[in-house]
């Protein structure tokens, strides 16, 4: 056999081995199915991660907006990642407004936690309802107090639609 080919043959089973690692295929991870996890599963995971939080959001403006936002630790090949689902009603119909996890408590004004990039736009239907559930692509702080803003839209972000102080 020839050294081409030797070499050709332990590159095609290493290429092999590689993507069977990265498609979670191997055994004894949280999720050995692979993929995401189910419904049924993911506070199983989260409390075995270690972090569940949840909060009602409240007015900040004496208006109709409120809501709810769940967040749980999961696994991802990075670690620990936070998915939040991110409930509001009574928003300003067919709105688009950002949301971000602070450090702090409402009303304090504390930092964005994570880029303010990573946090998807809530797209609110015409009877001022949205829902979304995303995994962020960064851990959050382990202790300290953490809280939801929900802001008016892009352009108005000083206006604080809801809050929710995020109870460990």
């Amino acid at each position: 056999m020839s050294a081409k080919l030797v070499s050709e043959r332990v590159l095609i089973i290493l290429c092999l081995a590689a993507a069977t690692a990265m498609s979670g295929c191997s055994s004894g991870g949280l999720y050995s199915g692979g993929g995401a996890p189910s419904p049924a599963n993911q506070s199983e995971s989260a409390s075995a991660l270690g972090t569940s939080m949840q909060t009602r959001l409240q007015s900040q403006t004496g208006g109709t907006t409120s809501g709810s936002v769940r967040l749980a630790t999961v696994s991802s090949p990075e670690g620990g990642r936070p998915r939040v689902t991110v409930r509001v009603e009574g928003a300003p119909p067919n709105s688009i407004m950002p949301w971000h996890v602070h450090t702090g408590e409402c009303g304090g004004n504390g930092p964005i936690v994570g880029p303010p990039g990573a946090y998807p736009l809530l797209v609110v239907d015409a009877q001022g309802h949205t829902e979304l559930t995303t995994d962020l692509p960064f851990a959050l702080p382990s202790s300290g107090s953490l809280y939801v803003n929900v802001h008016r839209s892009e352009g108005q972000m000083e206006e604080i639609l809801a809050c929710g102080n995020l109870a460990r």
